[in-house]
């Protein structure tokens, strides 16, 4: 079976007066199970929302990265202590809209 690195984004909010933990990163990477593989967790602070999580997951294809990553996140926000301030308001791979419409425009030439 070929896997894929898939890249999904996954947007908690805080509720009002909530800190973000210093190893969410830590704690998300420990709410994954030997078949999600889950290679690398990022996180950005969101000051619309609250933080945004970049979850790097091979997978078979998008639809299970996708999965794996909802259920990485479920886990975490329901077990972690430090993140049961924290919901889940979004949990999808972002399409590269900007590189598309480069391509659209004659900016970028097409990957081969």
């Amino acid at each position: 079976m070929i896997l894929s690195m898939y890249l999904v984004h996954a947007r908690l909010r805080a509720a009002a007066g909530t800190a973000v933990p210093a190893d969410v990163a830590d704690i998300v990477t420990r709410h994954a199970d030997a078949d999600t593989s889950l290679e690398h967790v990022s996180v950005h602070n969101d000051t619309g929302t609250g933080l945004v999580l970049g979850l790097f997951l091979l997978a078979r294809s998008l639809e299970a990265a996708e999965h794996s990553a909802l259920q990485v996140c479920l886990r975490a926000l329901s077990h972690a202590p430090q993140l049961r301030a924290f919901t889940l308001l979004q949990c999808s791979a972002e399409a590269p809209f900007a590189y598309y419409e480069e391509l659209l425009a004659g900016e970028v030439t097409a990957r081969e």
